[in-house]
């Protein structure tokens, strides 16, 4: 009886562990505008959190305010993008690192308007 080459044998192995590796447990990973936490955190909060969190709670301060619905999610993330850059530069201040990222928020929103 022949004995399998080695090689053979660890490209089954491997086929074997990809297609575990590839069963019903794969795992949702979130899009860009869900799991923001930051809504009721200060200023000096959002400076330490991640810029995907960032990025999330603009997601939902802007689609809470929008008047009209966005014309695509490439105008949401914009505007989103937007939202978390005026949000930023208002945080970085000393001045505001006790006031509330919503209270942010909202003065962003009205300078967009103008």
């Amino acid at each position: 009886m022949r004995s399998a080459h080695p090689i053979a044998i660890l490209v089954l192995i491997a086929s074997g562990l990809v297609q575990i590796g590839c069963g019903s447990t794969a795992t949702k990973v979130p899009e860009w505008f869900e799991g923001g936490t930051l809504h009721s955190s200060t200023a000096a909060d959002w400076n330490l959190a991640s810029d995907g969190d960032r990025l999330a709670t603009s997601a939902d301060f802007v689609a809470k305010i929008a008047k009209k619905p966005f014309g695509s999610m490439g105008e949401f993330k914009l505007r989103a993008v937007e939202m978390k850059s005026c949000v930023s530069k208002a945080a970085a201040s000393p001045a505001t690192s006790n006031l509330k990222v919503a209270e942010l928020a909202a003065a962003c929103a009205l300078m967009a308007q103008e």
